[in-house]
Order: C-alpha cells, then structure tokens, then sequence
C-alpha cells in the first residue's frame, strides 16, 4: 500500500517553504556524504535538502542568519554559521540543536571522522570537537586572519586557508597549526585533499597545487583573462574540480595540466563544490540553485527548476558609437568602462549604476576602446577625429587628459583596435587599405607591421598563448564579399582562408580556455562561421543558418562554453551554454554593435543606442510531499529464520526511516533498525521466532508519518523444541533391575524439526532413541530406562540436541542394595600414634565402592578420610591425624547405599609434645679461650614418646650434646650445651634447631654467653658492682658464683626457686672492695653453701649492695 504525508516540520524552527523559489538569497556551501544525500546551505538560515541525489529538493530554515558550511556524518550532520553558531543533529535533520561555539562568524567545517570535527571561521578561529560536535574546544591558529576552508582527510592531518594568502596545515589534530608560505597574497578560499594531492583556490584565479601532501607547492594557471575568483575546490580519486567565476565549473583528470567545461545553466558564482560516492554538486551563493553532474559533460539543475534570461537596458549611450567600446579592468574586473561619444563612464559595481569619468575633446563616435592590462591608468580608443578623419588617442591618467597618437582611416562598423592577449604593452590597429600598424609601448608609438594589405579590417584576433596564429576578419560594408584571414608566423604575412557570407566580417570572438575555436559574424547574409582549427577552415554555424545579419560576438571569459552573437538588425540575440553548438534567441532591441562576456553572470549588450546587461531569473518549487511504500516483504513470503534478507521500499523525502517488525497482531512492534530513508533497503537477519503472521512496517522516523506496512502477513520458517515433562524421577529400584520412563518432544514451530542427538552421561540411564524429525504441530516420544548397579543415588540429564536448540531434562533415580560391610580394624581398645600408617581393613560383599570416615569422640561430626574406594580391596592405610583422643571411632560406608560399619569407641590417638626451657638459656660472661656448659630441660606433655630425630647449632661455637633421644610421655629431659669462648671478647649466641616427631615436627631454642676476660677473685680495684655468671651452669653438684665491689658495701646473696620462695642466704655481711666468690649446691665446699640434696630445675640467686641489685638464672640438673 502507499502512503502519503504532509513533508514533516521539524522542530526548532524548521519551516517548510511550500511556495515557489525565485531569485532568492543563495548558498555558501554543498556537501553529501554519500552521493544520494544532499545538503545545500545559505543565507537567511536556508537549507536544501535533497535524498535523491540532488534530483529533488526540500527548504527547510535554521534560524535566519547566514549558515557558510556543512558536514555529515552517519546520522549526524552539523552546519556552522554567522555569529559562531553550529547546529547539531542526531536523527540524520530531523531536528537540530544549536550553540555559540565562537564568537567570531564561523565559515567552514570538516567531519573526518564520526566523532571528530573542525569548523574555522573569523579572525583565526579554528574549533575542533571530538564528540561528533557535541562540545567544542578552541585551538591556537597562529594567526588572525579571516579563515574561509578546512579540509581533513583523518583525525590528524588538515588544512585550513584564508585571507592574506593563509594557508595552515596540522599533522596532530590540530594541537599545533603551522602556517605555509605560497608566495602569494590572494585572499585563499577553499581547500581541499584526496590522497596526496592537495588543492588550495582563491581569489583572483589563484590557485596552488600539491602531489606530495602539501610539501611543495606550485601554482597552477588557470589561464584565464579576466581572473574570476575561485571560491571552490574539490577532489577524487581522479578529478579536481573548480568552481566560481559567473558560476563556471571546470573539471581535470590530469591534475590541472588539462581541463573540461561541462555544460550548464548556472549564471552567478559557484561558492561550493561537493564530491561523494562517485557524484558532483555545486552550489551557488547568487541563487537557490545546485547543480549536480547528470554525465561528464552535462550538468543539470534540481528538477523543476527553471531559469529565463533577458536583457535589462542599465544605460544609455546616446547612439555614439560604433564596434566595441566596453572594456574591463584586468586588476578588478568589477569595474566596468563604456565609451560613448566623447565621454568614457565607469561602473564600480558590473554594470549596475554608472558615471562619467572622464571626456576627450579629441573625437567622438569611438570603435574600439580598450583599458590597459598592463596600467589600467591608460586608455586607448580608435575614434572619429574631431580635427578630421579617424585615428587612435590615448590617456595615460584615467582619461584627464588625452593626444593623439595615430592617425589613420578605417572602417566605420568595425573594432580596428586589438590590445594581444598575452603581450599586454602591444597593440594591433587595423586601418583602411594598409597593412597592420603595431605599437609595443600601449599605444604611444605605431608602426607598419606584416606585408599583408587589408581593405578595411572589422576585428582582428591573436590567439591567446599562440602568437604565432593570428585571425583577421576584412571586408567594407556593403561593398563585396568579405573575408577571413590567418596568419601563423605572429602576422607577419597572412592566407585567406574563406569568404565570409556577406561584405563584413564586423565582429570575432575567442576564449584562451578554447583558443582552437573562433566566431566570426557575417553582415548582411544570414548566419556564422566558426573556426575549429585556430581559422584553417571556417564553416557555417549549423544553428544559425536562418539568423540573418549577425554582428557582435563573444565568449565568457570564465567558461568557453558560453556564447553569444547578436543580430544587427531584427531584435534578437543568440546565446549557446555548449560551445555554439547550439543556440537559444533571446530578444535584444536596438541594433547590436558588440557584446562583452566578463564571465558567465555579467554579460553585456551594446546597442544602437543603449547598454543592456543579461538577468536570469531562476525558479524552483521545493517538494513538499511525502511517500513511503513497503515492496518486501509484502505478504506470503515464507522466509527462514537467520537468512539475510532484504527488507524493501520506495520512499519521497524520507530522511531517517524506522524499520520495524511484528509477529502478529497482538504482538507490538519491535525495532529493527533507523537508517537513512532514501536508502530504500535493510538487510535484515530473519528472526528465530517462528510464526505464519510476521508484518514489517517502514515510517518516518521523525514524526511517524507517512508509514507502510507489509500487505499481508508472511512466514517465518523457525523450528522450536518443547518437551515435558521437565525432569523424570524414576525413583527407587533394586540393583540389577530396570524402569522405564518417556519425555515427549513436541514439534511447535513452522518448519519440521530435526532433532539429530539424543544422549546421556552415565550408563544408569540410557535413551531409547538418537534421533528423530516430527512434523510442525506434532509430537513424538522418546524413552529413557533406568539400571542401577548398586545401592546408591544416581542423577544424570538426558540431552537432545536440535536444529531448535538444546533441551537437558534431568534425571534422578536410587539403587537399593542387600550387601554387607564390617570393619575389622581398629580394633578394640588400640592405640596409633600421630604420623604413623596403620591399616584400615573390612570385608564387603554386594558393594562397590566404599567411604572412610573417624570421629575423636561419640558426639563429634564425622570427618572424611576417604572416598570412593574399590570396596573389594578391604584395606587403606591410614595416616593418623594430629587428633588427640582416646575415644575415636573409624567409619566405612557404602558410597552407593545406607550401609555402614563403626570400630568401637576405644580407639586412641596419641600425640607427643615439646617444650623447652629456659629460652634463651644464658651461659652469662665465660673468660676467652675456655668454655663453658649449661643445659635445656626438654619436657614431653603429649601422650606419645616424643622423639627428637636431630639437633643442630647455627653457630660452631655452641656444640650440643647429643643429636637424637626419645622423651617418653609427661617426662623431661636435659640437653646440655657447651660454649667454646673465643680469644676475643664480645656478646655470642647460637640458635638450636631440635627436629621431632611430635606436630610442629621441628623448635628452635636460643642459647646466649658473653666471651670476656675475667678480673681475678681478690682483685682490690673492680671498677664497678657486678653479678657473674655462675659457673658451671647447668650443675648437679656445686657452681661458684662471683660478684665484684667497687667500694665497702653491705652485701646479701640469696637464692631462690620458681615459686620465689628463698632457699637459701649465702652471703649477709659488711664486704670490702674486692672481688668475691661463694659456691652453691648439694656439693658446695664452703660453709653454708651447701644444701644438702636440691631439686632439679630452675633456680635464681640475687646480689643486693648498697643500692646495687641484680638477679641471673641458674639450671640444677638431676
């Protein structure tokens, strides 16, 4: 079905122009991303959109002020304007959002990539966003001049050019801008790069090439007479082209060394160029119009468009002159002169409004005047004498003041004065019966030139860049034939080369852009003829074999496919847009003498009378409608899902289309995609959704409207998969037996479905069926048998893979068995050490695999030893946990059933246990060069033997006494070490490492002593109060403990126990200074110092005298 809508008004502002276009403000700027979407935007805020290839159009306004540049990206385009405004869309136009990024006007924008963009403008302003436009940053341009292009081809390397001749180039993203010198002034204005090919245009003609990425330039010559402005640029894999002028377009494939014309209906200034997907747009800032390049040699307006050209009269020139008087200023080619009698007035402004600039009491009724290329100060004009017969005068200050510089008659219809195209000093003067007079000083001095004698020349014309060829048209009005003449030896001597139609050749035309091509007017016989050989031949103009009388001639000096001649009598004129091949009449009154083509858009007419300038009024309706049609898939399709398939329709005006897709009528409609309307087509990945009444539907994204859907309802080939129930408990049966159970797979999509894998992952289970295919809306069963081999649960999953996917139904059932199991070892009543293996055995019939288990008392958890155990080996040796216990029990189970068998509760676990003291043990000060002993009391509080399997001293001074020994449970032992002091005193000490069988398996005890040399007991002078070692320690006997008193002192020795009670005082006396020693122990030899038998163990003496006091240890061995 089609629908059609109302064009959508978007929001912000977006104001649809549903009337008719004509001569309304122009663009700044053309741009398609893609070739098929056009954007066109100008003055007053207008905006051209058009999604045909530039085929259509649809007027839209952003505001009202101008909008200079245009990109677009995906569905993002942005366009910068006046006043430092950027407008950002994210639904491909359908609205747009605006911010002031700059306070400067901003000209130009690139979008190189889909989240980079730079947009330059005023007074060196250069702006760089890297979120597709969202935000934006200003860069340091380095200069303050007007920026009018930018051209990117990544997210690093642009140009960017403007006034002055700036041109800037990055290679970072525009971190740093470096300007480049081209040796030129010119004002440049767009800039553009393909590859390694970079292209800048400007003002004046300029224009400036490179081939190695912009690091040399060389500029190019256009070859142009009246240097039109560049105002545009673009390039492809192959073409450059340019735009500007009076709206010329001129396109190469040899980068510039040659150039084409295509042919169009432009007539004001091209100011923008767009190039994509293998298509041409151009746009222009005088009218609403872009043109697109329907082939290569032919460009066309927007369909609909249409444009009239007539001649407007601007002013009038009182009959008084002949031949061509109009002429430009080469430096400003704005400036427009006319000479008219004695008087020679001036336009600033191309013929718009004019005034007289100067007057010449010389003559009257000129033929020809020209303005100096050379020195636009200077005039020339072959005139009527007032003194008397005709001559040449000549001005060299604007026409103040004038002389005669040439006398000589000639022809009074004719233009006998040419300024040569390439030497602008030289001028040619064609007079009556004589060979050509030559000045090389612009007019000041003549002489003969050449052999050849004329009767009386009506134009003469050098070919430009040629000068060797020369063209002469001769003849005298109303008297003979007239004729064409060529030199090719710069007009030394000349060939006739054909008669011409009637008694004058009154008027010659050539552009340098074609210099092969000349027109030559015929007066009084009907037609022309034109030259395509440099003036070899000369036939008819086909197309203007009725056109009588034809008199002036010209060609753009922009585009040498535009033409015009006029007719001396009979009111019309002839203008060609393809090079004379073809000609369209357009009314002219008055009796035409010459015309003057500056370029394009400013051509003008001399009349009788009167000055007459061409107008184009240019008309265009915008679309204003909307269509959309869905063509497929439109009803009765049958598409497989996962296939790719094109989803079609045809579309008006559609700028973003929302693509979507419903599985029946109740279902709502899903997303599918939003892409560009004029696309036509999506790709779309059938979905896994089976079903007999799927629709898609395409609608303008932006408002809905106008929208289509499928015709009918199509299918979707899917299969799906159900199967119940959702899991099988076969519950319990006996070992050896089997039980059968079904799943049912039921077929519920529109397609057959093949299922190609049915399987299981134990041998408990197994599927009766590996594969099937059950029709759509059918069913089938599979069934599944339990066998359980032993008395224990078992879960499985019964898999079945699909071409709809895979379903795992889970499966569970229990084995029941009648073994038996009994433990034998343990026993009763045994006791196994920690660390040690010993065997756990039982005997087992009627089971397979078996689990161990101990526990440390009847009222603790179990705790694993083992699993999954071939029950037929009756055995697993055990290695014994550190597990204190004397109530453990060992557990062995049936991994498959309820059956178990426990040892007795009587099970002992012993553990041995270490503890060592003192620590550090301190052998106090030994005198150097002898040795001294004490020792460890190594305890046991577990309840196994401790074994102590090694010790070792880290330091050789320390030796221990003995390396292994056995301390049986709740005991004590001793382990002595001797200190071997060293001839050096100093502070010492070793770590022993005692390796045992016990838990931790390994201890380390600290052993300290201080190497010193002794002050002999007696000794009268000791230096200061001190406690020694006693010595030996550890003792079983006696020990001698030493103390020195640096002064008379009452002294206390005392010794004490553990538990601190005093056992003993062994000195209570006033003592003199001196050094003093007092034996302790069961063996003592000194009074009072023996205590008869002592415990083993611990003990500590203490010193008190005076104010000092100071306690050490000491070991009492057994």
């Amino acid at each position: 079905m089609r629908r059609i809508a109302p064009l959508l008004v978007c929001l912000l502002a977006l104001l649809a122009a549903t009337s008719t276009v004509s001569q309304a403000v122009g663009f700044h700027a053309v741009h398609s991303k893609d070739g098929t979407h056009v954007w066109a935007v100008g003055d007053s805020g207008a905006i051209f959109r058009s999604y045909d290839s530039g085929i259509t159009y649809v007027k839209n306004n952003l505001g009202t002020a101008p909008l200079r540049g245009v990109a677009h990206r995906q569905l993002v385009p942005l366009i910068v304007g006046d006043g430092g405004v950027v407008w950002r869309s994210t639904n491909n136009g359908g609205t747009f959002a605006s911010q002031v990024a700059s306070a400067s006007d901003l000209n130009a924008v690139s979008m190189p990539t889909d989240l980079v963009a730079i947009a330059v403008g005023d007074a060196g302003t250069i702006l760089r966003s890297t979120d597709a436009g969202a935000s934006w940053n200003a860069q340091v341009s380095g200069s303050g001049a007007n920026l009018f292009g930018v051209a990117f081809t990544n997210a690093d390397d642009g140009w960017a050019v403007g006034a002055s001749g700036t041109l800037l180039r990055t290679t970072n993203g525009g971190a740093s801008w470096n300007p480049v010198a081209l040796g030129s002034t010119a004002e440049l204005l767009s800039v553009a790069q393909h590859g390694s090919r970079v292209w800048a245009v400007g003002r004046g003609a300029t224009a400036f090439k490179s081939t190695d990425s912009g690091a040399n330039w060389n500029a190019v010559n256009l070859r142009t007479d009246a240097r039109p402005d560049v105002r545009a640029v673009a390039l492809d894999a192959t073409r450059v082209i340019l735009g500007g002028g009076g709206g010329f377009v001129r396109s190469s494939v040899d980068d510039g060394t040659t150039w084409t014309f295509p042919i169009h209906s432009l007539h004001g200034q091209v100011s923008g160029i767009g190039i994509a997907g293998g298509k041409t747009f151009a746009a222009s800032n005088v009218y609403n119009v872009v043109l697109r390049d329907s082939s290569a040699t032919n460009w066309v307006m927007q369909r609909g468009g249409g444009v009239t050209r007539t001649w407007l009269k601007m002013h009038n020139l009182s009959n008084g002159f002949r031949g061509l008087t109009m002429d430009y200023n080469y430096l400003n080619p704005n400036i427009i002169y006319v000479m008219s009698l004695n008087s020679v007035r001036y336009s600033p402004n191309r013929g718009e409004t004019w005034s007289t600039i100067a007057t010449t009491t010389l003559s009257s009724d000129p033929n020809a005047f020209i303005v100096s290329d050379r020195d636009t100060n200077t005039f020339i004009a072959a005139v009527s004498l007032d003194a008397g017969g005709r001559g040449v005068i000549r001005s060299t200050d604007r026409g103040a003041t004038w002389s005669t510089t040439h006398a000589h008659e000639f022809g009074t219809y004719g233009i006998p004065l040419e300024q040569h195209p390439d030497r602008p000093d030289t001028l040619i003067f064609g007079g009556d019966d004589d060979v050509l007079q030559i000045s090389t000083d612009r007019g000041a001095t003549w002489s003969d030139y050449g052999t050849q004698v004329f009767r009386s020349p009506c134009d003469i014309i050098v070919l430009p860049d040629s000068n060797d060829v020369w063209q002469v048209g001769d003849g005298i009005t109303g008297s003979g034939i007239g004729e064409l003449f060529r030199s090719t030896n710069n007009g030394l001597n000349f060939s006739l080369r054909q008669n011409a139609n009637g008694s004058e050749v009154p008027g010659m035309s050539t552009s340098r852009l074609r210099k092969e091509r000349t027109y030559a007017s015929t007066w009084s016989a009907a037609g022309a003829r034109a030259t395509s050989d440099g003036g070899n031949t000369w036939p008819t103009i086909s197309a203007l074999a009725g056109y009588g009388s034809s008199w002036g001639t010209d060609v753009a000096k922009d585009d040498p496919n535009v033409v015009v001649i006029g007719q001396y009598s009979g009111g019309s004129s002839r203008f060609s847009l393809d090079g004379g091949i073809s000609y369209q009449s357009i009314p002219l009154n008055g009796t035409n003498y010459s015309f003057l083509m500056v370029d394009r858009a400013t051509i003008f007419a001399q009349q009788s009378d009167s000055l007459f300038k061409m107008r184009f009024n240019y008309n265009y309706t915008p679309a204003t409608t909307q269509s959309l049609t869905v063509a497929s898939p439109n009803g009765g399709e049958s598409l497989a899902r996962g296939a790719v398939v094109a989803i079609n329709w045809n579309s008006t005006n559609i700028g973003l289309a929302r693509v979507e897709w419903r599985e029946n009528n109740a279902s709502s409609w899903q997303l599918i995609s939003e892409v560009p309307g004029y696309l036509g087509t999506f790709a779309w990945t059938v979905p896994d959704v089976p079903t007999t009444q799927a629709q898609v539907r395409v609608l303008d994204a932006w408002d809905s409207a106008p929208q289509d859907e499928s015709n009918a309802t199509f299918t979707i080939l899917a299969p799906r998969m159900v199967v119940t129930p959702g899991n099988l408990s076969f519950g319990s049966h006996a070992a050896g037996n089997t039980a059968l159970l079904p799943v049912t797979v039921q077929s519920t999509g529109t397609v057959a479905l093949i299922v190609t894998s049915v399987s299981t992952g134990t041998a408990a289970f197994t599927e009766g069926r590996i594969s099937l295919t059950i029709a759509p809306a059918a069913s089938d069963s599979i069934g599944v048998t339990f066998r359980p081999t032993a008395g224990q649960g078992y879960v499985d999953s019964l898999t079945i893979v699909s071409d709809a996917g895979t379903v795992k139904v889970p499966l569970d059932g229990t084995g029941t068995a009648s073994g038996a199991l009994t433990v034998l070892a343990p026993g009763a009543a045994q006791t196994w050490k920690y660390g040690t293996t010993h065997p756990i055995t039982w005997l087992a019939s009627g089971i397979t695999q078996v689990g161990i288990d101990y526990r440390t008392a009847p009222n603790l958890p179990w705790e694993l030893i083992a699993d999954n155990i071939d029950a037929t080996l009756g055995t697993f040796d055990w290695v014994i946990p550190n597990a204190q216990t004397t109530t453990g029990a060992v557990r062995v189970r049936d991994m498959g059933g309820s059956i178990t068998d426990v040892s007795e509760d009587d099970l002992a676990i012993t553990v041995p246990g270490f503890n060592g003291l003192p620590t550090p043990l301190d052998l106090g000060a030994v005198e150097i060069n002898t040795a001294a002993s004490g020792a460890f009391l190594i305890a046991n509080p577990g309840t196994a033997f401790l074994g102590v399997l090694g010790v070792a001293s880290d330091n050789p001074r320390f030796v221990p006494h003995r390396t292994t020994f056995a301390v049986t449970e709740g005991d004590d032992d001793t382990l002595g070490v001797t200190y071997n002091a060293p001839g050096a005193a100093g502070a010492d000490s070793a770590t022993i490492t005692v390796t045992t069988d016990d838990p931790a398996g390994s201890h380390t005890l600290k052993v300290l002593a201080q190497a010193q040399a002794l002050v002999a007991v007696g000794d009268p002078n000791p230096v200061a109060f001190a406690l020694r070692p006693n010595l030996p320690n550890p003792f079983s006997r006696s020990t001698s403990i030493r103390y020195a008193l640096p002064t008379r002192a009452s002294v206390r020795l005392e010794v004490f126990d553990l538990q601190g009670h005093r056992i003993a005082t062994l000195v209570d006396t006033q003592q003199e200074a001196g050094e003093y020693a007092v034996s302790f122990g069961p063996g003592a030899a000194n009074r009072g110092s023996s205590m008869g038998r002592i415990a083993a163990g611990v003990y500590f003496y203490r010193l008190t005298a005076g104010t000092f006091r100071d306690t050490r240890r000491m070991l009492v061995l057994p």
